[in-house]
């Protein structure tokens, strides 16, 4: 198996005020992730799980440690309103673009219709329900074929029938995707790898 993710003593900080200590909120964590593997990051609020993922995807600086990845890599933040003003079929047209992916047409057509979506794909994202936006940024990650898809509470206020499909849409990946998903406890599934997180303070 490739190795998509390594991360070394990942110590990642925020400072509350320009003349106090920065305070960590992720110390010495380390993980190994493989092409393949489902792994579930859960914990309670402020346990620096979506900083952990923010981290991963270079959207917050490290204090200290080392992160190697894959250059191939999908993340799909909570709240999910991708470029609003655009319909759903432009936003994955876009995705295709930046995949190099030939015959795009098509290769959008199947994904909508994978998550669901054909129906809606003249609508700017902006009138869809959260459960469409988060089905549609699924679709946007699965069709550019990352190697290591991060994905922050994708269950996160969504009625028990959206959270099904998504939990489905998620995990129905290429048996090369690696997945990293964050969730509270009683969402994560049990046949997955789970990693739990504390607080420090």
């Amino acid at each position: 198996m490739n190795t998509v993710l390594r991360i070394k003593n990942l110590t990642v900080c925020y400072q509350q005020g320009f003349f106090q200590e920065p305070q960590p909120i992720l110390q010495d964590f380390s993980l190994t992730v493989f092409s393949g593997e489902i792994i579930a990051i859960v914990g309670d609020n402020g346990t620096g799980k979506t900083t952990l993922l923010k981290t991963i995807a270079g959207l917050i600086p490290i204090f200290s440690g080392s992160i190697e990845k894959t250059k191939k890599l999908s993340y799909v933040p909570e709240q999910c309103n991708p470029m609003p003003f655009l319909t759903a079929y432009d936003f994955l047209w876009y995705g295709t673009n930046l995949a190099g992916i030939k015959n795009p047409r098509s290769t959008i057509e199947n994904y909508l219709a994978f998550v669901d979506l054909l129906a809606h794909k003249n609508k700017k994202i902006k009138s869809l329900s959260k459960g469409m936006r988060q089905r549609l940024s699924i679709a946007h990650a699965l069709l550019t074929q990352a190697e290591l898809i991060l994905f922050d509470e994708p269950f996160s206020g969504l009625d028990r029938e959206s959270k099904k499909i998504v939990e489905r849409l998620c995990f129905e990946k290429n048996s090369e995707q690696a997945v990293l998903y964050t969730c509270h406890e009683q969402s994560a599934d049990k046949n997955h790898n789970v990693i739990v997180l504390e607080k420090l303070y």
